[in-house]
């Protein structure tokens, strides 16, 4: 992710695409530099610096349309404004990532070493091959005895973790001691995920997004994020598989209602007792 862009400096070009060309205005600048500085924002937050920008620079925008002129200038930056889905809350959110066919952040970064690169790849591994997706606190650490022909200390690799999560890769439940992928990371490395786990990572059969930390079904492939299942099998009495050709029960209770803002943790969902 470039650190020193001066979105101000650069004279980005008319991109024209068919017959309509996507021009670059002070409003479209104002509105990406707030995500060079977050990185991630919730819907609410977004349209907020939408709002701001049209105040200040004027303009009639529909908030997709306006997204869309930014990531037809931005693409030959590698960079893209993605919308998705936190697993953690449900709530949607947009990130600014790096959109390059070397998957980003695992092949080049400005803020980490080669080995720290290769740590955090051990990690993403591990939590998409999980079940749960998401690994103890334990075990992250006990990661760096597989690394080739890298030495770490587990000290070492505890100072990474907390980076990673301030840097908004992963998320670290202290009180749970599990480590899973924050939303950035998900959005950034997506295709990276399906291509090299693919065995493993499977999209929500609700929002079509991919689910690491949800519900399985016992009999197919299918998986659902907490929030989602919650709203799937609101006031079913016996809730059954939604993947098409399966309809096997879904062996999971489900809380009465999941609030967006709510977290769910590893135990919401809890199976069924057969």
């Amino acid at each position: 992710m470039p650190k020193f862009f001066d979105l101000y400096d650069v004279k980005l070009l008319p991109v024209r695409i068919s017959t309509a060309i996507f021009v670059m205005e002070d409003s479209h600048r104002l509105f990406l530099q707030a995500f060079m500085t977050h990185y991630v924002m919730y819907t609410k937050e977004v349209k907020e610096h939408f709002a701001m920008a049209l105040k200040r620079f004027g303009g009639d925008y529909e908030l997709g349309s306006f997204v869309i002129t930014i990531n037809e200038n931005i693409k030959p930056l590698n960079l893209e404004i993605r919308k998705g889905i936190s697993e953690k809350t449900g709530n949607h959110c947009y990130c600014l990532v790096n959109a390059s066919e070397n998957h980003g952040i695992l092949k080049q970064s400005s803020d980490y070493t080669v080995n720290e690169l290769e740590y955090f790849k051990k990690l993403v591994g591990e939590i998409a091959k999980s079940p749960e997706g998401s690994i103890s606190s334990v075990d992250a650490l006990n990661q760096v005895d597989k690394l080739e022909n890298v030495k770490m200390s587990k000290k070492m690799a505890q100072d990474l973790i907390d980076r990673f999560q301030k840097d908004l890769w992963i998320i670290s439940d202290v009180n749970e001691g599990h480590i899973s992928l924050d939303t950035r990371c998900i959005l950034e490395l997506g295709h990276y995920l399906k291509d090299t786990y693919e065995d493993f990572i499977v999209n929500c059969e609700m929002c079509k997004q991919i689910c690491l930390q949800g519900q399985s079904c016992g009999s197919c492939r299918a998986k659902l994020h907490h929030h989602c299942a919650a709203r799937c099998f609101r006031n079913r009495d016996s809730p059954k598989c939604p993947a098409s050709g399966c309809g096997a029960p879904w062996p999971y209770e489900q809380p009465e209602r999941v609030e967006p803002s709510q977290q769910p943790t590893q135990n919401q969902g809890r199976k069924r007792r057969r």
